[in-house]
């Protein structure tokens, strides 16, 4: 199965053709058997995943298949509560795999108001003066963070965001973050970096629509600067674009001390 590929690990691979590589190392070795085929499940909004859908759909001893959210009914729509569109193709592939065994549609919708996400993957942490804060700490590359902001797109929101340098570029992290921000609050190795990108965007823009930008030392210090700025209908996201090892051990340890820090007020 395949979600979604994206820029990753380049401080490790180089390029990202050698991560495509590398990763597509898991449907080449795949066991092809007519009698037992090997079944290769590709997101069709993936253009990684829509290209390796068409090289590898006519394979003897392969079953291909794709999964588009847009083809997700409104009725499973509606029972879905999880935000934004990764988490519906996050949907659409899980029902792909289900169909596949021959799970039926309604005990498929039946689950789905049951279904609990797992932690640090845009977690509603606590709603405080009419602010929402989201712990979404394994967004640990631009497209994640993007993905995040995007899931809220009608609510000011306040971003924390860096971490560890991936070498990963942000241009496309700091013009979402430009356009659709109120604040940026970043910190880590990348904090610069992606402080640079929002700056190239908005000198680039023609209306005089500013965000306030902070680089901070820690992220507790995120955390209060946040609540200073925060109103009654604001996100507060903790969506770094970025690893944790420069401050954290790993993106579960970033999540519970972000989670610590917002719950020790609630």
């Amino acid at each position: 199965l395949l979600t979604n590929l994206t820029p990753n690990h380049l401080d490790r691979y180089g390029t990202f053709a050698d991560y495509c590589a590398a990763k597509e190392n898991i449907f080449k070795f795949q066991e092809l058997d007519e009698n037992f085929p090997a079944v290769s499940i590709f997101n069709a909004e993936d253009k990684v995943g829509a290209e390796w859908f068409e090289k590898y759909k006519s394979e003897a001893g392969r079953i291909c298949i794709k999964f588009p959210a847009d083809d997700l009914s409104e009725e499973i729509r509606d029972r879905f509560s999880l935000p934004g569109r990764t988490n519906l193709c996050n949907l659409a592939a899980a029902i792909a795999i289900a169909r596949y065994f021959g799970i039926e549609d309604e005990w498929i919708k039946s689950s789905l108001p049951e279904f609990k996400p797992l932690p640090h993957r845009l977690e509603l942490v606590a709603q405080m003066g009419g602010v929402s804060w989201y712990n979404d700490s394994k967004a640990t590359t631009p497209e994640g963070a993007i993905a995040a902001l995007e899931a809220f797109k009608k609510k000011p929101k306040i971003i924390i965001a860096g971490g560890y340098d991936k070498n990963l570029p942000f241009d496309e992290l700091g013009e979402k973050i430009a356009t659709s921000a109120k604040a940026a609050i970043l910190m880590g190795q990348t904090a610069e970096k992606i402080a640079d990108a929002i700056e190239k965007k908005l000198a680039t823009e023609d209306t005089e629509k500013k965000i306030k930008i902070e680089v901070v030392d820690s992220l507790a210090e995120a955390v209060e600067l946040a609540r200073r700025l925060a109103a009654s209908g604001d996100v507060v996201l903790l969506s770094p674009a970025c690893a944790s090892y420069d401050m954290f051990d790993n993106f579960q340890h970033r999540g519970q001390e972000f989670i610590k820090l917002v719950t020790r007020r609630s």
